[in-house]
């Protein structure tokens, strides 16, 4: 049996982000702690008790879907991963990229969520987003965005907010059609 490596508080909670910045999809629970137990020995209850306290310090989200809770980076948690995801292990960056990769592809291209900003210029950025289900486009779309810091903000709510997103546009169009 292989040893994992057992982090202090500070580690897990920067391996959690790690975790979550390498999935492509908001993780439940589950999803989230066999990818982050993968790398390293952080137990059912102490993922939980990190997970409450990353909430309450508003760097995770917690997102009603259905009847699942999925979590997410806030920008003050991709904040913190990208100033603190060089002290995470190798080793540990590895096993937990490994599983995510696993995840990643078990979610195949036929369902997925994306949302990107593309220079137009130098100072001048679009956003490309779109939804993709079963392998149908549900939403497809560019528009100009203006500023980088206002397309990475304009990709990052589309992301966190896709459902309302698409079912305010749905709504939209129903109304002025009939």
């Amino acid at each position: 049996m292989e040893h994992l490596y057992k982090p202090n508080d500070y580690e897990a909670k920067i391996i959690i982000f790690y975790a979550l910045k390498n999935l492509n999809k908001s993780p439940t629970y589950t999803i989230l702690s066999e990818v982050v137990s993968s790398g390293a020995d952080i137990q059912y209850f102490e993922l939980q008790s990190y997970l409450q306290e990353l909430v309450s310090m508003n760097s995770i989200e917690e997102n009603k879907i259905g009847d699942e809770t999925v979590y997410m980076l806030t920008s003050l948690g991709e904040d913190y991963y990208d100033f603190y995801k060089d002290e995470i292990m190798p080793s540990v960056q590895e096993k937990i990229l490994e599983a995510a990769k696993r995840i990643n592809n078990d979610k195949s291209e036929a369902n997925k969520v994306y949302a990107d900003y593309i220079p137009i210029n130098e100072n001048e950025y679009k956003v490309v987003c779109g939804i993709i289900e079963n392998n149908v486009k549900l939403l497809d779309f560019e528009m100009y965005a203006g500023a980088k810091d206002k397309s990475k903000k304009i990709c990052r709510y589309f992301k966190e907010h896709t459902n309302d997103f698409y079912m305010n546009i749905v709504s939209y169009l129903e109304d002025k059609i009939q």
